[in-house]
């Protein structure tokens, strides 16, 4: 069958010199059988499985990249184990340990991707990939929590910005992270005005949390990414000679602290934080009941600003 997209191609290539090279050769035949490239079967994957967060694309796009500048933006359908292994090895050095696994499980997505319309298909040669990679990592560090002194100095830090200011305040007093606090709607809930979360990073996370007494005129500014508000705070907190390790994450912990300090039961700090599924329905908290209880800790909560 004549083709003249595909004969001007070859055409071209004879006269560079290039057709009779073995990498035209592959890109050709694959060009022929259809085969997307790997930033094309990115793209592909993305737009038919959209993802619930701007951060996951970017870990996404972070690790094809990777893999394209080691491995060139080629199809995914011949790679073999050796050939992701020697990838996987190159780009972990390094790294720390839950970052390799999320490049081996995303190539690991990507290649089944390729292949979802297969009767038949390969081993996938990124399946336990981090169990035959040369680096394991290092455990991925925790969070550290603010002292009071500290927590003190990195509010001093930003009580004049008008945007880091209340979701310092927010998050200290409700254990939010910062995303949720730019999202949680605030409505009324069994006479208790609540904070409302209806998505979170996990299905536990979305929760109703009593308002704070010190919270009753704050606000979260809006049309701002956690992004850009998450590199302002690390930048701010450096400047302010915070101790390193210390991020907006980690006045989630201070909340967490408070909560213990109050005495306030495991099984309740934990429905607080989203670490427990959500067992409060609506019609409970039409009543007045629960949350009423879960008001009480919260108010309990103290910090020094």
């Amino acid at each position: 069958m004549y083709n003249p997209s595909l004969d001007a191609l070859v055409d071209k290539a004879e006269q560079s010199g290039d057709a009779d090279e073995p990498d035209f050769l592959k890109a050709f035949k694959d060009h022929v059988k259809g085969r997307q490239v790997a930033s094309e079967t990115l793209k592909d994957y993305l737009d038919k499985n959209p993802k619930r967060s701007a951060t996951t694309e970017a870990n996404y796009a972070t690790t094809v990249r990777l893999w394209i500048e080691h491995q060139g933006d080629r199809p995914l359908h011949d790679v073999t184990r050796s050939k992701a292994l020697d990838w996987l090895n190159a780009v972990s050095v390094g790294k720390a340990r839950d970052t390799i696994k999320r490049y081996a499980t995303v190539m690991s997505h990507l290649w089944l991707w390729v292949y979802r319309a297969a009767d038949e298909r390969p081993r996938n040669p990124f399946e336990d990939l981090t169990q035959a990679a040369d680096e394991r990592g290092r455990a991925t560090e925790s969070y550290d929590f603010f002292s009071d002194v500290e927590l003190v100095r990195a509010y001093e830090a930003i009580k004049d910005d008008d945007e880091l200011r209340p979701l310092f305040l927010i998050s200290i007093y409700t254990g939010f992270r910062l995303n949720e606090c730019l999202v949680a709607e605030r409505t009324e809930l069994g006479g208790v005005e609540c904070f409302l979360l209806v998505t979170g990073k996990s299905k536990n996370a979305a929760r109703a949390l009593p308002v704070h007494a010190k919270l009753k005129d704050i606000k979260a500014p809006t049309g701002m990414k956690a992004s850009a508000l998450s590199v302002r705070f690390g930048r701010t907190m450096r400047k302010a000679e915070i101790p390193e390790g210390k991020t907006f994450h980690s006045l989630r912990k201070s909340f967490t602290t408070a909560l213990e300090r109050s005495g306030c039961p495991e099984a309740l700090a934990a429905r607080l934080l989203g670490h427990a599924p959500l067992s409060i329905t609506y019609g409970i908290y039409s009543k007045g009941r629960d949350v009423a209880e879960l008001r009480e800790w919260v108010d309990r909560v103290s910090h020094p600003v």
